[in-house]
């Protein structure tokens, strides 16, 4: 049996609502995906839905680079603005930031 990975199929996409997007990076555990760009801010969405669980702002450059953390509770990200965030951003949270 082929898994979903393999078929190449296109689960979703938030192309729409990102704009530019420059970095994109899986939780840990692959129920999140966190993306910044352009807009200056990460947004995170649950993998299976699409759904955006998070906005989180402060950047004032576009966001280069974003990673979770090991235990998935934290989200960082660099810009071009030559600044670093770091986000308490665990499964449980939700909203703007």
């Amino acid at each position: 049996m082929r898994s979903p990975a393999s078929s190449g199929r296109m689960v979703w996409s938030a192309a729409p609502q990102l704009g530019d997007v420059w970095c994109v990076a899986f939780s840990p555990d692959g129920t999140r995906l966190a993306a910044g760009g352009r807009d200056r801010s990460v947004r995170v969405f649950d993998v299976q839905t699409g759904r955006e669980l998070l906005a989180l702002r402060g950047p004032t450059g576009t966001v280069m680079c974003v990673a979770f953390s090991p235990d998935g509770q934290r989200i960082a990200a660099g810009s071009w603005a030559k600044e670093v965030f770091i986000w308490d951003a665990g499964p449980q949270e939700r909203g703007e930031r």
